[in-house]
């Protein structure tokens, strides 16, 4: 009997269910081994967006000063004037400099962005088919690597090589290897394989964090390295961050095991006939067509276009910023990196003033994920990346035309551009919310009718089931129902 005991009371120990903690319920230092356990991409991401950053305002200035020496050839001391900001008798060489960049960054920008949109959507295809996602995490930072070592190339032989050389190199091999928008669909793609459905919205606002943090980082010391060591040491710590995030991609990512593998034919170029296969293409864009629940269609497609009227503005902006607050305010380089700094901070803090810019990032790539299932997580964040690539094709151009159309009317006429630009993603995410108060109205409609049915079922067959002599409403049917709905204590039963 004592064994009996025991035995019933292990059974009701096991039957018992575990309660999980929650980010709330844990200790300080529970939340800090959660946090290192948890950290996957994230030290990567930090070693290739801060080189990232703080190397494009060197590289900026590379390019006018091979437009100033190089193309244009004005004298040293016009151009020493121009960059220490002695402006006041060089204001037409300075417009004549700043017109041979922005020029040069219309070719540039198509290159940085039409490869990658059509690579991306073979990319992305790719990679849910063998469930690889290191790659389209490693190559980026790679194409990053050969891009400083060649402008290294391009600053030894400053005076050989134009200023095209230096932005032909600047956009090569970004472009070849799928550059921030494969990163970021082999980033997010990976993050949700490795995280449930319940942590994949903490894991990506996580992300953006870092990603959000690392901009400002890289804006605070852009200017201040460039001042103290120049290119050739601005340029070999990018390097060196970029080893760095290559050996921890390599060394630290475990890809998720994927069951239905493919294998390649026995075929002359088998992996390039199968990563270029137009039916994979075809199979990306059914992505964002494919029917589904609670309008599932309609809301792939409009978070597309909310990519594109958050991000094309910032893609925008970043191509005429440092022009115009150089011939506005007469910044130098320094200058420029504090304003982008404070300005980055003072976004991060006013989190409700920069909702639209901050938090989108997470809710449309959050959203994304938990309308497909895992095997499409691959196309559809590669048709988020070809939005993404795209809109530099539109918004550059649009943005260094308005720029140049206004510049002795409202140089800062391109953020009031901006700004319209940015309403409909508002309308958007307010049909999003209306839709999801909707349907969560319904699934709860829906579960009372069924627990209702059950229920009915459920009496339907104690009745049929039960003696003759057992009345409804008697002491020995009720007793029999409260068993069948799972009430076996009488002391917990509501009192009528």
């Amino acid at each position: 009997m004592a064994k009996a005991a025991i035995s019933d009371k292990k059974q009701e120990t096991e039957k018992k269910p575990v309660k999980e903690l929650t980010l709330r319920d844990m200790t300080w230092k529970e939340r800090y081994k959660f946090l290192i356990e948890n950290i996957t991409v994230e030290p990567m991401l930090a070693c290739y967006i801060i080189p990232s950053v703080f190397a494009s305002l060197a590289t900026q200035n590379l390019n006018l000063e091979k437009a100033c020496r190089v193309n244009l050839a004005y004298s040293t001391e016009v151009c020493d004037a121009l960059s220490e900001r002695n402006t006041a008798n060089y204001t037409l060489e300075e417009k004549a400099v700043q017109q041979l960049v922005a020029s040069m960054g219309v070719w540039k920008t198509m290159l940085q962005s039409a490869l990658p949109a059509f690579l991306i959507m073979f990319v992305g295809s790719w990679s849910d088919r063998w469930g690889q996602r290191k790659p389209c995490m490693l190559l980026p930072i790679a194409g990053e690597l050969f891009t400083v070592i060649g402008l290294m190339f391009c600053t030894f032989f400053f005076y050989e090589l134009p200023m095209e050389v230096a932005g032909f190199i600047e956009g090569l091999f970004p472009a070849l290897t799928g550059g921030w928008f494969t990163m970021f669909m082999g980033v997010f793609s990976y993050i949700a394989d490795v995280t449930t459905v319940e942590m994949r919205t903490l894991r990506i606002g996580i992300v953006n964090v870092f990603c959000s943090l690392g901009v400002p980082i890289g804006l605070a010391l852009s200017g201040v390295l460039y001042k103290k060591i120049g290119f050739y040491g601005v340029f070999s710590i990018s390097a060196f961050m970029y080893v760095m995030a290559l050996y921890y991609g390599i060394t630290r990512f475990q890809e998720a095991k994927k069951v239905d593998v493919p294998s390649l034919e026995n075929k002359p170029c088998a992996f390039i006939r199968d990563f270029f296969d137009v039916r994979h293409l075809l199979e990306t864009f059914k992505v964002a067509f494919k029917e589904g629940e609670n309008n599932r269609k309609k809301k792939v497609m409009l978070l597309m276009l909310v990519v594109m009227v958050v991000i094309g503005p910032m893609h925008g902006e970043m191509n005429v910023t440092y022009l115009f607050t150089r011939y506005r305010f007469n910044w130098d380089e320094v200058d420029f990196s504090m304003f982008s700094t404070y300005s980055m901070i003072t976004n991060l803090i006013g989190a409700i003033v920069e909702i639209l810019n901050g938090t989108s990032f997470i809710a449309m790539r959050s959203i994304a994920s938990k309308l497909v299932p895992a095997d499409e997580l691959g196309k559809v964040n590669s048709l988020f990346g070809a939005c993404e690539a795209l809109m530099p094709l539109v918004y550059g151009p649009m943005y260094s035309a308005t720029y140049a159309a206004t510049i002795n009317i409202m140089p800062g006429a391109f953020f009031i551009l901006g700004g319209i630009l940015t309403l409909p993603a508002v309308i958007i995410f307010g049909w999003m919310y209306v839709q999801h108060k909707k349907d969560a109205k319904r699934l709860n409609s829906q579960n009372n009718v069924e627990a209702g049915h059950k229920e009915s079922v459920l009496q339907d067959v104690i009745l049929s089931t039960a003696p003759k002599e057992a009345q409804i409403g008697s002491p020995i049917l009720n007793g029999v129902s409260n068993r069948k709905l799972g009430v076996n204590n009488p002391a917990f039963e509501m009192e009528k």
